[in-house]
């Protein structure tokens, strides 16, 4: 498996060297066996273990033990056993039981754009702006429909009025001797055929 890194901080870098992030398991018990403390060690103790050697290996300590490959070791134990320790006291604060042998499973987690599901998938931003936009969406689409059916009935009223029309014109080819009477205004009109 090849890992290709495309412009990543040396801090990036020196993490994924330092800490074993690819690897699958960390040998904690040589870490501690490194710093010489107890692995029922807190913090604080991993710490002062820490500081200690440190004065003994450092190259620049002056001291006959100074040692670059010992001060190394000791510091990769070190940041090992820290990041260990912030990550299960991370996990209490959070109320997370964590093993750190499993992994979750995949099948039963919900898929992260899930989100964007809802809405038909219109829109962007947050799911807020995103209701906002299917909203108007939605309005513009009945005003469309409304549009649609007004220009169907008024297609439908043309026709009855060609149908009309018909009929009209063929009412004027009446014979004008029909003659149409009111009695008064408030009458409606009558026809009386004339022979």
């Amino acid at each position: 498996m090849a890992l290709i890194f495309m412009r990543r901080s040396s801090r990036t870098l020196n993490n994924v060297a330092n800490f074993g992030i690819f690897t699958k398991k960390v040998d904690y018990k040589e870490c501690y066996k490194v710093l010489g403390i107890d692995e029922s060690s807190d913090q604080e103790q991993i710490r002062k273990a820490y500081l200690n050697l440190v004065k003994r290996y450092h190259p620049d300590s002056g001291t006959e033990e100074a040692c670059a490959e010992k001060f190394q070791q000791v510091d990769k134990a070190f940041k090992i056993l820290i990041n260990k320790k912030s990550k299960e006291r991370w996990d209490v604060e959070e109320g997370v039981i964590v093993n750190p042998d499993e992994h979750p499973d995949i099948k039963h987690t919900a898929p992260q754009h899930r989100q964007y599901l809802s809405y038909d998938g219109i829109g962007s931003g947050t799911p807020f702006q995103r209701q906002k936009q299917y909203s108007k969406l939605r309005a513009m689409h009945a005003a469309v429909n409304v549009m649609e059916h007004k220009i169907q009935k008024a297609a439908a009223d043309e026709k009855s009025l060609l149908d009309k029309n018909r009929i009209h014109e063929s009412w004027e080819k009446v014979p004008l001797n029909h003659k149409v009477k009111t009695k008064s205004s408030s009458d409606s009109p009558t026809i009386k055929i004339s022979s």
